[in-house]
């Protein structure tokens, strides 16, 4: 009886078969633009905010230094200003 080495033996390489991949669906970007108006002036206000927020804070995000910019802060165009725990959140998106 031979012995037969079953680890010697050349074969052509297999190949994996490929899976079809499902069409990913290619979303656009949006635009502000496409958005209704209250909502591109809601964002326009938030980012305003943020901005003058940025420029006069000294310090980190915190009540301590929050508070007393936020009492002094302007309304931009009819928004409510925002409270503490939303520019924080705010914040963290930008």
């Amino acid at each position: 009886m031979e012995f037969e080495d079953e680890f010697n033996v050349e074969e052509e390489p297999q190949t994996l078969v490929e899976t079809a991949k499902a069409e990913e669906p290619n979303p656009q970007p949006r635009d502000l633009e496409s958005l209704p108006k209250e909502v591109q002036a809601a964002t326009l206000a938030r980012l305003k905010y943020v901005k003058w927020l940025k420029q006069r804070l000294i310090g980190g995000w915190t009540q301590k230094n929050l508070a007393p910019l936020l009492d002094e802060m302007p309304e931009f165009q009819g928004q409510e200003k925002p409270n503490l725990n939303i520019h924080r959140r705010m914040v963290r998106y930008l």
